[in-house]
């Protein structure tokens, strides 16, 4: 990476996109107990959903047709 790469944020996408594939490698290293099965459910289902909330508010007409948006 150099360094003008390094210096320009990523959007959104990129980064939930990564955290959510981190998400997925996550999964396969926790324990298959109950207890694992089922926090590896809840897990999966809220990392994953970020970029498709963030998805949706960035394709909203409105704020008023967004619940996700940032206030800055």
């Amino acid at each position: 990476m150099t360094d003008s790469q390094a210096a320009q944020p990523r959007n959104i996408q990129e980064r939930s996109f990564e955290f959510a594939v981190r998400i997925v490698r996550l999964m396969d290293r926790l324990p298959h107990t109950t207890a694992g099965i089922q926090i590896g459910r809840q897990l999966m289902a809220s990392g994953t959903s970020i970029g498709a909330n963030a998805q949706e508010a960035d394709a909203a007409e409105t704020k008023a047709d967004s619940i996700f948006h940032s206030p800055l």
